[in-house]
């Protein structure tokens, strides 16, 4: 059952927006094609999650559902039941796992870490966990649990460190 219906005119575009009495959240664009789904506690219907997310987030986290999807001509976003937020590019390519508000998950997961920036994580700050790793055409970016952010570049050579 329907809830509300609704039009957002923006200077380019039109929106619309559907919300379900379960809670369930559907945005529109002006095309009919969605771009944002959003359900209160139960999972994003699976025939609407692109089958390599599907794939990527029952191999990798597999007790938790996408509670919401979010999508744009160059990237996907994904929310999963344990907090966790993915994102990806155009072709599934995973390029931002963040860990920082997760219930289930208090750091990236070793296996998602280049080896060589774990190492420079491990060797400098020893007492820190990485909680979020986003990747990108110019390298690499970490947040540690302290509020530290280290970027490398392509080579996973230390390009800039912000000490928060």
């Amino acid at each position: 059952k329907l809830t509300l219906v609704k039009a957002e005119t923006g200077l380019f575009e039109k929106n619309y927006d559907i919300i379900f009495t379960s809670g369930t959240k559907i945005e529109f664009n002006s095309g009919g094609q969605w771009t944002e789904i959003s359900c209160k506690g139960s999972a994003v219907p699976a025939a609407l999650i692109p089958a390599a997310i599907a794939k990527y987030v029952k191999e990798n986290y597999a007790n938790t559902k996408i509670l919401g999807i979010e999508k744009d001509s160059n990237r996907f976003d994904v929310k999963l039941s344990n907090n966790l937020e993915l994102e990806f590019d155009k072709k599934f390519n995973w390029k931002e796992i963040d860990c920082e508000h997760s219930t289930l998950y208090q750091e990236v997961p070793n296996v998602l870490v280049p080896p060589a920036i774990k190492n420079y994580v491990t060797s400098n700050y020893s007492q820190n966990r990485i909680v979020k790793i986003s990747q990108d055409r110019d390298g690499w970016s970490v947040d540690l649990d302290n509020k530290i952010e280290i970027e490398f570049d392509k080579t996973f050579k230390v390009r800039e460190i912000d000490l928060g």
